[in-house]
């Protein structure tokens, strides 16, 4: 769990990047296999209950967000509310009958949004997660009934890297698993992403050495302010990748292994151990 001053650093510093992807909404289909976007199914409907714990945590000052007493030493809880009830929800995300509490605001000029979740402990809620990004799809578990949420994670300034993370409380714990493309729609005039996906449930193995690239083309100049070339990364033969599309030739894939410990000026392949890689390549 974050600490309160490290916290609001860290909003403060991601505040004042502009994102381009505020009013750029993702295909949520394509990079979530099925997944709901009814969120009302899932919100738990107790405004009195929501409402008395939020206020707790604004009286006890742990919330670290705009219009809270964070950014304003005479903010009034009533304004507050006004301003972000629509923002905070209700949820039970391992289905064991205590609540959690959502807050995922709006995205304004210059700002991020926020993903946060409280935890109920020792008597009181308390800033259990921090993070960044948007909700855009759940699932829920058919054996357990855990919510599996899934947040996308924009870019900022001039950036490119997107992240859908799913998010689960496993053993008092958050789990999360990573997912990872390239878009900056504003810059690149060239095919993202295909006009649709399939999931099945079989893995293909990389024959040889290739290039996954943002897009399906070869591009080898002026692809990006950051590379003449449009490729994420090299991934060597072995590497297991799913097959979600097929379009003109090129396959929209998603890789499951380790990209190329090679130079790389769009991602540092030692964070992507653990993280899948969406792309194309040329089939």
């Amino acid at each position: 769990m974050f600490s309160k001053s490290i916290t609001t650093l860290f909003f403060l510093f991601v505040c004042f990047g502009t994102s381009f992807s505020k009013s750029y909404t993702i295909p949520e289909h394509l990079f979530v296999n099925r997944g709901c976007t009814d969120f009302s199914k899932i919100y738990i409907q107790d405004k009195i209950f929501l409402e008395k714990s939020v206020k707790q945590l604004f009286n006890d000052d742990l919330l670290n967000h705009e219009n809270t007493k964070a950014f304003d030493l005479d903010a009034k809880f009533e304004f507050y509310w006004e301003k972000n009830n629509l923002f905070w929800h209700v949820l039970d995300l391992n289905n064991d009958g205590e609540y959690e509490l959502f807050f995922n605001n709006e995205a304004k000029l210059q700002e991020e949004t926020v993903f946060e979740i409280y935890k109920f402990e020792k008597g009181k809620y308390k800033s259990f997660y921090f993070d960044t990004g948007k909700l855009i799809a759940y699932k829920i578990h058919p054996n357990t009934k855990e919510l599996i949420l899934f947040r996308h994670k924009y870019p900022c300034c001039s950036n490119m890297s997107h992240n859908i993370e799913s998010i689960r409380l496993l053993n008092g714990k958050i789990n999360l698993r990573k997912r990872f493309f390239i878009a900056r729609p504003d810059e690149m005039a060239t095919k993202l992403f295909p006009k649709k996906v399939n999931y099945s449930s079989n893995y293909s193995y990389l024959l040889k050495d290739v290039e996954v690239r943002w897009s399906a083309e070869k591009i080898i100049e002026k692809a990006s302010r950051y590379s003449e070339q449009n490729i994420i990364s090299k991934y060597i033969k072995g590497t297991p990748y799913r097959i979600l599309a097929t379009e003109k030739g090129w396959q929209f894939v998603l890789l499951c292994g380790e990209p190329s410990n090679e130079n790389n000026r769009i991602i540092n392949p030692s964070n992507f151990i653990y993280t899948h890689v969406y792309g194309w390549i040329k089939k």
